[in-house]
């Protein structure tokens, strides 16, 4: 058995045990809540700082082996475990203004990979990495301010920053570093969390624990990184600039809401929509046209002031970005269904890549 195999097949066993591991807790917490709720209270945030292993695809390891690996010095921030890295793993392709790819929780760097054709096509440098207790980066924990701080770090050692792409809860954390100073011409969203405060519940019910411990969770989370958490949950639409936002989304996500990425994209002055269909939550990361038309939006910071058009990209594909009014919302009170997309949009892609 060769390096590769090994490393392959530890993974797969720590998905494995994970899973294992969190089936035994969602018998056994609710028991045990009855008896020694404080502690149970401990173990539920530490789970829920907690990302999953997940193997990376063979299709990601052809990415990553076209890229020139380098490591990303970073400070453990506020509230940071003892076995906080000290040091990120990144990657970058190409030569120019640099895009930063950012991956969200339970992700990589590497899932990401389907935008650096179109990206370095269009003459930018591009660099992802991987958050602490991601991917090959290490740690154990890990939390949004925490991986704000990496992104942050990332950004600094990858120089002043063209674009950024972010996915998921990857969006929050661009949100919030949009927030604290980081600036660039052109962001753009995919599947964009509205309010991920339901994230948190969610962990709550899954582990069979009564509503009063989120509240218990997210007073936890206070007094560790020194956040409020009503001033973070919602940082996706809160952090609103006027940066030109592309959110893309797929109608059918099961992990964050359609109607949620609705809601960032109106939250924004300066967004438009690119809405598909049977792409879901993850797919959506590596369809060509999804990750050529991101490239063209972040391209057209480069146009002339005077062009509504971006540089030529060889996607094969019109421009179909279109001028829409901003019709009322489908999915959210009172709101009806816009005819093809909403505000200044792009119509969507369709299934495509898988």
């Amino acid at each position: 058995m060769d390096k590769k195999q090994k490393s392959d097949l530890e993974k797969r066993t720590n998905v494995r045990s994970s899973s294992f591991s969190m089936r035994a807790l969602r018998t056994l917490l609710p028991i045990a809540y009855r008896i020694v709720p404080r502690k149970i209270e401990k173990l539920a945030l530490a789970q829920f700082r907690t990302p999953r292993p997940h193997r990376r695809p063979d299709r990601e390891e052809k990415w990553l082996a076209t890229a020139q690996r380098f490591a990303i010095p970073i400070r453990p921030s506020v509230g940071a475990d003892a076995d906080a890295p000290h040091e990120l793993a990144g990657w970058a392709w190409g030569s120019g203004p640099t895009v930063l790819l950012v991956h969200g929780w339970e992700g990589r760097g590497s899932q990401m990979g389907a935008f650096v054709t179109p990206l370095t096509a269009a003459g930018y440098r591009v660099v992802t990495f991987d958050s602490p207790a991601h991917g090959e980066s290490g740690g154990k924990l890990s939390s949004l301010p925490e991986m704000t701080n990496a992104l942050q770090a990332a950004a600094q050692a990858a120089g002043p920053l063209h674009g950024l792409i972010a996915h998921s809860f990857g969006c929050a954390i661009a949100a919030l570093a949009v927030r604290q100073g980081l600036h660039m011409e052109r962001l753009v969203f995919v599947a964009p969390p509205a309010d991920f405060g339901g994230f948190l519940l969610r962990t709550v019910h899954s582990f069979g624990l009564p509503d009063r411990v989120y509240d218990t969770l997210t007073q936890a989370i206070e007094r560790r990184f020194h956040i409020s958490w009503e001033a973070v949950r919602r940082v996706t639409m809160d952090a609103a600039t006027e940066i030109p936002l592309l959110v893309a989304h797929d109608r059918g996500d099961p992990e964050t809401s359609y109607e949620g990425g609705l809601q960032v994209h109106r939250a924004w002055p300066n967004s438009r929509l690119l809405t598909t269909d049977g792409l879901g939550h993850r797919r959506i990361l590596r369809n060509r046209k999804v990750a050529e038309q991101a490239a063209r939006f972040i391209a057209k910071a480069n146009a002339d002031p005077g062009s509504n058009s971006s540089p030529k990209l060889e996607t094969g594909l019109d421009d179909p970005i279109q001028t829409a009014s901003r019709e009322p919302v489908a999915g959210l009170p009172g709101y009806t269904t816009p005819p093809i997309c909403l505000g200044t949009g792009i119509e969507g892609v369709g299934v495509g890549d898988r």
